[in-house]
This record gives C-alpha cells, structure tokens and sequence, in this order.
C-alpha cells in the first residue's frame, strides 16, 4: 500500500506554511528557509502546486507565491494527490493490474483504497493546521 511520500509531506508542509501569509506573496527560499526543506524541493512543489491551483504564483519583485483559496477550502487529498501526480489513487492495488487468477485481492485493494481516500477527502489544510498545536511546521 502506498504510504505518505516525503514529498506529499513537503507539500502539506509547505501549505500550511502559507496559511500564515495568506495576504502576501512569499519567495520560494523564504518558504524553504522556513520550512527546512531544500531550495529544489520547494520550487518543485511549489510549480506543481500552482498547476494544481492550490497556490498562486506571481513574477518579478513583488512575486512569490500564496495560497488560491482559503485553508478550509483547500481538501488534504487535492494536495495529496497534486504531489503525488495522481498516483497515490491507484497505487495501492497497482501490483495486482495484470493478475489473471480469479481472486478478489484487485477488488479488496480498490476497496481499501476508496476507504483511505473517503477518510483523508474529510480533511481541509484548516484542519491539518489545527492538528499543529505546537505551532512549527514539523514533519
């Protein structure tokens, strides 16, 4: 079954980083000086996250980057599944695609699957900043 990736983390990481700065752009080596993850990292997650229209990207002096919506608009599986490339769906049954046996292990995972996928799309970035009493971005 697939798990949580650093990069999934990262990206959540880096979310709720922004909900902080939610009127004002931030620089991508701001966000990874804050956040403690490498400078390539960020700017790779960052560029998924706008193309997922979970951030907002703006160019030049001013520019940076924000979050798109509010906290509680934004669901933990858009997030998931934007770091992930959409992988993180169909991943955990992947192994049993090309099974020609008349088992029900295909069925079982895609179950399992739908279950993980019903309890994370409950969650919002509100929530998961929340869950962060202590007030860091810990990972």
């Amino acid at each position: 079954m697939k798990v949580i990736t650093k990069l999934i983390d990262y990206a959540v990481v880096i979310c709720c980083y922004l909900t902080h700065s939610s009127e004002c752009y931030v620089s991508a080596s701001c966000i990874s000086q804050e956040v403690d993850v490498s400078l390539p990292t960020v700017t790779k997650l960052l560029k998924i996250l706008a193309a997922s229209n979970i951030v907002k990207a703006k160019k030049g002096v001013d520019g940076g980057y924000k979050l798109a919506k509010g906290p509680a608009d934004i669901g933990l599986t858009d997030i998931i599944y934007a770091a992930s490339g959409d992988s993180y769906k169909d991943s955990c049954f992947k192994m049993h695609a090309g099974c020609t046996c008349n088992c029900n292990k295909k069925f079982r995972w895609q179950m399992i699957n739908d279950e993980i996928s019903k309890v994370l799309s409950k969650y919002s970035l509100q929530d998961m900043i929340k869950f962060n009493k202590g007030g860091g971005y810990d990972r």
